[in-house]
């Protein structure tokens, strides 16, 4: 897949996850509705983790983020946790509150990773049109 491709891509990732943020924090203070919150959390999430799967689906690229393995071995060990955790009666209560801060910054951080990673691909990009 050629920069300008992966860069379209990256750019859309990007863009779609302030989009749902920029959206949902609007919409939420509009509304005052708490439970626009709680929807918007979730679709930020599912919408990371299948960028996640997706970016991982394609390889390790040269302008992946130091950070990206690390975040998705805090992904893995949270979705393991979640396995346990429902398993055993009442640690899902836990496991959730939890997740309601944990998923915050993981939110951020990895909105912070692909900014980081398109910000590579930009001058990569700029670079091979000198």
């Amino acid at each position: 897949m050629s920069i300008a491709k992966m860069l379209t891509r990256k750019k859309l990732d990007l863009y779609g996850q302030l989009a749902v943020v920029g959206g949902v924090l609007l919409t939420s203070f509009v509304m005052m509705e708490e439970d626009i919150l709680y929807a918007g959390y979730f679709l930020l999430g599912i919408w990371q983790i299948i960028s996640s799967v997706v970016t991982r689906m394609k390889g390790k690229q040269g302008w992946w983020h130091s950070q990206r393995m690390a975040y998705e071995k805090v992904l893995i060990a949270v979705t393991l946790l979640g396995i346990v955790s429902f398993s055993v009666s009442i640690l899902w209560i836990y496991y959730m509150v939890g997740l309601l801060f944990a998923g915050v910054m993981m939110g951020a951080w990895y909105l912070l990773i692909t900014w980081k990673e398109m910000r590579v691909m930009l001058l990569r990009n700029a670079l091979q049109f000198r």
